[in-house]
């Protein structure tokens, strides 16, 4: 068996796709291994070398653990009840799943259903209703039990939470865990964080800034809130980032005086005064994180040393 988390899920909507990709995200930071399609890709933007029908099926197959996102499409793809050719992945690992608990009568050690959202009981198929279905979101506790029972199914120990994450999944988030920081940081990345979230928050109403990711990745570098999804103008970012920076707390930034100089580098290019949120939030920054402004700079956003 592998040792990881498989999470298998019907291609629905991008919010239901995004809200699985939050609950990677989870058990990435509990410290467990995770297969999931979105991560794959970001890694292997071919996709896998064995196609993803193979992929698919290996990960159904044998990993130790394996998560179905219980929604109306997957059940569709599990009853076969489907149109002919509709969610060919799901249905192939539903197929190999409902083997499984063939196979294995009154015995289901490594499959269980999470729930992302309010789901009618009676919409779960009769052969998958009696085993325990978790909530991640639901609450604190729900989430725990999930990630302690994969890491049971894994034999993994479990990263502590430094972080409670939000009741509500996140559209977009990071995908790589946190690393604890030591504990004589914990002021100085406090004073950090605050100023270069301020800045980030303000970044979605300045029309000047039309590459984000360009700018929030010179910013953050290799640290894990720096994996966003971004939709264009009017992505609800500042929210995302908010929790993303709150949730990632444990992890500094790397090489923060670099970092956050280069995405005032940036930002310089960008006439910052025309904006004053912006030109505020640039200043606290850039005093916060030691980067000397130029005169020019103060009104006009040129120059940095």
């Amino acid at each position: 068996m592998r040792n990881q988390v498989f999470i298998s899920y019907r291609q629905e909507t991008p919010q239901h796709a995004q809200a699985v990709r939050r609950l990677g995200e989870l058990l990435r930071q509990a410290g467990l291994a995770v297969a999931l399609d979105q991560f794959l890709l970001e890694d292997q933007p071919g996709g896998p070398d064995q196609g993803w029908p193979k992929w698919c099926e290996d990960c159904a197959r044998d990993c130790a653990c394996v998560l179905v996102i219980a929604s109306a499409g997957w059940f569709t793809a599990y009853e076969a009840s489907g149109p002919r050719g509709s969610g060919r992945g799901s249905a192939a690992e539903a197929r190999l799943l409902r083997q499984y608990l063939y196979d294995e009568p009154g015995r289901n050690a490594r499959i269980r259903l999470v729930l992302l959202d309010d789901l009618d009981p009676e919409a779960v198929p009769a052969g998958l209703r009696a085993w325990h279905r978790f909530r991640p979101f639901a609450s604190d506790t729900e989430r725990g039990q999930l990630v302690r029972w994969a890491a049971q199914c894994l034999a993994a120990p479990v990263a502590p939470d430094p972080n409670p994450a939000p009741a509500t999944p996140n559209a977009a988030t990071p995908s790589t865990p946190s690393t604890a920081r030591p504990a004589m940081d914990a002021a100085a990345w406090e004073r950090q964080r605050s100023p270069l979230r301020d800045l980030l928050v303000a970044l979605p109403d300045w029309d000047l800034l039309a590459v984000r990711r360009g700018f929030v990745a010179a910013a953050l570098g290799e640290h894990p809130a720096a994996r966003l999804t971004w939709e264009g103008d009017g992505f609800t970012v500042a929210g995302e980032l908010v929790s993303k920076l709150k949730y990632y707390s444990a992890a500094p930034l790397p090489d923060v005086r670099h970092a956050v100089c280069a995405l005032l580098a940036e930002a310089r290019t960008r006439k910052w005064d025309q904006a004053p949120a912006i030109g505020d939030a640039v200043r606290r920054l850039a005093a916060a994180f030691g980067c000397e402004l130029n005169a020019d700079a103060a009104g006009a956003g040129n120059g940095i040393e």
